[in-house]
């Protein structure tokens, strides 16, 4: 015996024993979930690089390069959504350079890590490994290879499983300090997932806020409430105190960031229910893309799980949140205007939630399910994931068909900072990858700043533009004022005094309209000036370049109605 353990006290001789399986414990979780992050790394950083969706694919990129450039958001543009995407593309644009690369590979990070927050989550209602690396590396396969880039919604997804994650912990861990600490970080994740994309987020809140409230005896649920409030709290007193500091006009910030995006999903909910459901778009996508069986088998699974006496808690809490979970996903696919496919995220997670949910132990005093009926039904759900991962990959992954832009078969020009990426967009695309390279040419040559009215935003980046536009995408209703006549005429003298500020010598136009619809014709008092300094346009295919012959700056202030 070693003089250590002789002279140890009595009660530290059980967690001398424990150490050796705690490490043990630690090194079986830690080498699945790095293999996991490989595979979800290496398969988004894969498809990343295939196809070009200008308005989706340029938002974060234009973001990014923002704040890179020193703008801020709510200061210099304004934005509803994608602040936290943007930070942290600006962060890998200043570490890897301007580049798709650099792009993807955020991405590619984000998808590897969403694959290990999802094992962490399924091994937390002791799921096996086994298993629980099965369904992980499912969700790689389905969550940003069919978009490639970061996304602001995608994102939105990440952070809130981070934020289940941490929910259920504090509902699990036995000590006070970890659980609080624990909900308080649930809160902030939240808080963090909003600021990338606000209608996931309104769905995924419930979710984690109540996992911490679940623990039991009653001191706990205490306990972890007032975390939740400490982790609101923190994350309310930064967006003051940012607001404070660095946002001139908290009423346009408030008005772009939260009064506009509102409104717009109060729209959409109510066009839903007077529609009565989604139209058929909407399922034929859902029953042609998504994993429909799995996801069937999974509910089913779930929902007998919920109801059945004998369940342990954590078998119940596990299928709750496989139902709440689909349920979240199917509301944020009818109320928004993006694929449904951006909502299968969590599918395979679902699955693996409700297999859990099934292999939780039983109460002494109730029977436990037949062993024919589990084994028959975790069978077909293993069989129909399979096989639906594969169709997926083949049917999205391979065909692009979440941005609807598969790769040309051959190799197009392209910009030096885009060599990572291969070329192919959708349909209504007026521009080749030569019409962009002539852009980005042109600008080489031609000094001074310009404005693009249309939604290849990455131009701004690629050309070393600043970007002048005082809002990171157009989009009637969202970013555009639409509907009555001041607040439109107010946005269109806001853009005339950024282009004045910016001495901007150029307007590029990118087609006839941005895919929502926008053209210069929105603008009546910018169009006006436009043709009143223009001495020369040229077209380079696609895109048309209109020269003003003396800056905006010069001209006085466009005069008040």
């Amino acid at each position: 015996m070693s003089a250590s353990a002789a002279i140890a006290p009595p009660g530290d001789a059980n967690a001398t024993r424990e150490a050796p399986a705690r490490r043990a414990a630690a090194a079986a979780a830690t080498v699945p979930a790095i293999g996991l992050f490989v595979w979800g790394f290496l398969v988004a950083l894969h498809y990343g690089r295939m196809g070009y969706l200008p308005l989706d694919q340029s938002i974060v990129f234009d973001g990014g390069y923002r704040l890179l450039s020193g703008q801020l958001p709510y200061r210099d543009f304004m934005t509803p959504a994608a602040v936290v995407p943007a930070a942290l593309q600006a962060l890998c644009f200043r570490i890897l350079g301007l580049s798709w690369f650099s792009y993807v590979l955020h991405a590619a990070a984000a998808n590897g890590l969403f694959a290990v927050l999802a094992f962490a989550l399924l091994r937390q209602f002791e799921l096996r490994p086994a298993w629980a690396g099965w369904w992980a590396a499912l969700s790689a396969l389905i969550f940003y290879p069919p978009i490639g880039v970061p996304y602001a919604e995608h994102h939105a997804f990440l952070f809130g499983l981070a934020a289940l994650v941490a929910g259920n912990g504090a509902r699990r861990v036995r000590g006070d300090g970890g659980a609080f600490g624990l909900s308080a970080l649930a809160a902030f994740l939240v808080a963090a997932a909003f600021f990338c994309k606000s209608n996931p987020t309104v769905f995924l809140a419930p979710l984690a806020g109540a996992l911490p409230l679940l623990a039991s005896p009653g001191r706990r649920r205490r306990r972890n409430l007032y975390g939740l409030l400490l982790g609101a709290a923190i994350a309310l007193a930064g967006i003051a105190a940012y607001v404070v500091r660095y946002v001139p006009d908290p009423g346009a910030a408030r008005e772009f960031g939260l009064a506009m995006p509102a409104a717009v999903g109060e729209a959409r909910i109510r066009e839903l229910l007077v529609s009565g459901g989604p139209g058929s778009p909407f399922w034929h996508t859902i029953l042609a893309f998504w994993p429909v069986a799995s996801l069937a088998l999974a509910l089913a699974i779930a929902l007998r799980a919920l109801l059945a006496r004998h369940r342990e808690d954590g078998g119940r809490i596990a299928a709750f949140l496989a139902l709440g979970l689909c349920g979240a996903s199917l509301a944020f696919a009818a109320t928004t205007l993006r694929t449904p496919i951006t909502a299968t995220a969590y599918v395979f997670l679902v699955a693996g939630l409700a297999q859990a949910s099934l292999a939780q132990g039983t109460r002494v005093d109730r029977p436990a399910p037949r062993p024919r009926f589990v084994a028959a039904t975790l069978a077909l759900l293993l069989l129909a994931s399979a096989i639906e991962a594969v169709r997926f990959d083949l049917r999205v992954n391979e065909t692009r068909a979440g941005i609807g832009a598969p790769p040309a078969a051959a190799a197009a020009p392209m910009p030096a900072a885009l060599r990572y990426l291969r070329w192919g967009t959708p349909p209504f695309v007026s521009y080749s990858s030569a019409d962009l390279v002539a852009v980005v040419s042109f600008f080489a040559s031609h000094p001074g700043h310009f404005l693009l009215i249309g939604d290849s935003s990455i131009l701004y980046g690629i050309t070393g533009r600043p970007s002048v536009s005082p809002v990171l995408w157009f989009h009637p209703f969202l970013t555009v004022p639409f509907g009555a006549r001041r607040p439109q005429e107010e946005f269109d003298r806001l853009l005339l005094r950024r282009l004045r500020e910016h001495d901007t010598r150029y307007i590029v136009l990118e087609g006839e309209a941005t895919q929502m619809g926008v053209s210069l014709k929105t603008f009546p008092i910018v169009e006006q000036r436009v043709e009143a300094l223009s001495c020369g346009e040229q077209s380079l295919g696609g895109f048309r370049i209109i020269t003003l012959c003396r800056p905006l700056s010069r001209l006085p202030a466009a005069p008040v109605p």
